[in-house]
């Protein structure tokens, strides 16, 4: 061809695609043809400035959520404080404290409240089992795809819970204690009296999902409810993809750190090296282990004498009113 080259199908200016200013028309003469196109070129799948071609800014990450539940008296503020404490000190990653509750007084600044969602059970059978823990479950709570953390006010954090995080944003399903097995089971595992069931000191779950939990139980009343003995058993039975926290991240006091007789005459109950969190469900509590020095605490098989020296230096930093 000689002379000017036609312009196929097009009108109008040539829009310069990904350049600014004249560019070199590579391997041609005279002006440019913009082929099958009119007007100015159009920024396709994009918004605002940019050279990703077909992708928009990915959405962030929803923020990890770590929640608990203060009802009546049972457990006052301070407690639900010193756990805020403790994970603003040992967490290394960005979350939201949220406290679910029916009376928000005394608790620290920084805490989020929320209001206890409705449900059908009578407060009188509140507890024992712990039965507006199931409430975490209802919808709107926090956002899809968040990932949730429900933590028991009476555990001890012994370290940064990211991996925690990491695992329930990996592993779509429920993740729970698997009970810890009392003495007899781990020295005769052949005499264990059944599987073992859950422990709800710690769970977690993705927002948005397990709802049927919340179905089964916002509805129901007492009658329903006392067969399946306490919220950690019914969260056991009506999950899905139950899955357990590996061994060893999160440990029972009682069952899992205290010695046995006649071992507890001769080894004082030491911190966990490896765990994230110990659980201190039923007897001994927190406070029992704060007494004055000398003090039994414990049962008949597993108890030690006030105070354990690392339950002390934990409450003397995150606590209202440290101990002497």
């Amino acid at each position: 061809m000689t002379g000017p080259r036609p312009d196929i199908g097009m009108t109008g200016p040539r829009p310069d695609i990904g350049m600014t200013g004249p560019g070199p028309d590579i391997g041609m003469t005279g002006p440019s043809p913009d082929i099958g196109m009119t007007g100015p070129s159009p920024d396709i799948g994009m918004t605002g400035p940019g050279s990703d071609i077909g992708m928009k800014p990915a959405s962030p990450a929803p923020v990890p959520v770590i929640a608990c539940f203060k009802w009546g008296a049972g457990y006052p503020a301070a407690d639900t404080n010193v756990l805020f404490r403790a994970l603003r000190d040992l967490m290394g990653v960005p979350h939201r404290f949220v406290c679910v509750t029916d009376d928000g007084t005394g608790l620290d600044d920084g805490i989020e409240v929320l209001p206890l969602p409705a449900f059908a059970l009578p407060h009188g059978h509140w507890t024992p089992g712990m039965w507006p823990k199931l409430a975490i479950f209802a919808p709107g709570l926090f956002a899809d795809g968040t990932p949730v953390l429900l933590m028991d006010v009476d555990v001890m954090v012994l370290r940064d819970l990211a991996p925690l995080v990491d695992r329930v944003r990996a592993q779509p399903g429920l993740h729970i204690i698997r009970d810890w097995p009392n003495l007899t089971e781990r020295v005769t595992p052949w005499r264990a009296k059944g599987p073992r069931l859950s422990n709800s000191s710690v769970v977690g779950f993705t927002a948005g999902t397990q709802g049927q939990i919340w179905d089964a139980f916002h509805t129901a009343g007492w009658d329903t409810l006392a067969p399946q003995v306490n919220d950690q058993d019914f969260i056991h039975h009506h999950a899905q993809d139950r899955l357990h926290w590996p061994d060893g991240w999160v440990l029972s006091f009682k069952k899992s750190v205290v010695w046995h007789v006649p071992l507890n005459y001769l080894a004082a109950p030491a911190r966990p090296r490896e765990a994230f969190v110990v659980a201190f469900h039923g007897k001994p509590d927190m406070a029992d282990l704060l007494q004055a020095p000398g003090v039994r605490w414990g049962t008949k098989e597993r108890f030690g004498r006030a105070p354990v020296p690392w339950v002390m230096d934990y409450q003397r930093r995150y606590g209202d009113a440290p101990p002497a």
